[in-house]
Formats: C-alpha cells, sequence, structure tokens
C-alpha cells in the first residue's frame, strides 16, 4: 500500500514556509519604515522570515510519512498561542512594547504551564526587557510606546 506524500506534518510545514514568503513580500516591506543607521531596520525581521522559510522547509522535507493530527487539546493551545499573538498585536500600539511583552508572556508562560520561579521571571521580565534593550538602547531602533509612557 502507497502512503501519500502529503500529510498534515508537510502541510504545516508548507504553511510556515507561506507565512515566511508572505512577511518577506508583503507584510516587511509594507510596515517596516526605512531609516537612516548603521542597521536596516528590515534586517531583523527579515532574518526572522528566512528562518519560518529555512525551519519550514526542513519540517516539509524532513517529516515521517503517515497521518499525524495533534490531540485536541493540543490544537486549542495552539489556537490559544494564535490568539494572544493577535491580542498582542492589536494592543502594542495602546499599551506599548513593554506593558504589552510582559503581558504576553505571563499570558503564555500560564498557557504553557511553567511554574517554576527562575523561569518564570526570565521569560517574563528579562526577555521583554533584553530585547527592549537591544533594539531602543544598543541599536536605536524605535519600539511602539504609549502615549502615557
Amino acid at each position: 500500500m502507497r502512503t501519500s506524500w502529503m500529510h498534515s506534518d508537510r502541510i504545516f510545514g508548507l504553511c510556515v514556509m507561506g507565512f515566511g514568503v508572505f512577511l518577506l513580500l508583503f507584510f516587511i516591506p509594507a510596515e517596516i519604515a526605512e531609516g537612516r543607521g548603521p542597521i536596516d531596520p528590515a534586517r531583523f525581521p527579515s532574518f526572522a522570515a528566512w528562518l519560518f522559510i529555512i525551519l519550514g522547509g526542513l519540517h516539509t522535507i524532513l517529516s515521517a510519512p503517515g497521518i499525524s493530527w495533534p490531540a485536541p487539546r493540543e490544537a486549542a493551545r495552539v489556537l490559544a498561542v494564535f490568539a494572544i499573538t493577535v491580542a498582542a498585536c492589536l494592543l502594542m500600539p495602546k499599551l506599548g512594547y513593554i506593558v504589552t511583552a510582559i503581558a504576553t508572556m505571563i499570558a503564555l508562560t500560564i498557557l504553557m504551564f511553567e511554574r517554576r520561579p527562575h523561569w518564570v521571571a526570565l521569560t517574563v521580565a528579562a526577555v521583554p526587557l533584553g530585547l527592549y534593550a537591544f533594539f531602543v538602547l544598543l541599536l536605536h531602533r524605535p519600539l511602539p510606546n504609549a502615549a502615557w509612557f
């Protein structure tokens, strides 16, 4: 019996690749402002888009044959991560990067059942503040700020 080459893992890999292509061709050129300075503002988003393309391609090529659908609980968690991400994107212009990123990290930490205090502190505080310091203080690239911040 011959198994189909196309199954859920490969479809997922193709979707991830397609998302990376969408970022490179449409979203980054439309949303990232050109700026002056030693580092192009689109460099890091483009790097992330290329990671989506490469990792999605590897997932497509290297996934084992056969059908593997996620359990309903895992599918619900993936949809929750998607909803949290969309909410963060919508709230960031109003609340600013720091507040939105910390709230997003809190929600994701709860969703992933992380309870170790040192990892919670690292995820919730150090990652958003470290990224803020990297982009704003070191690279002089602005991140969204709330009007009241």
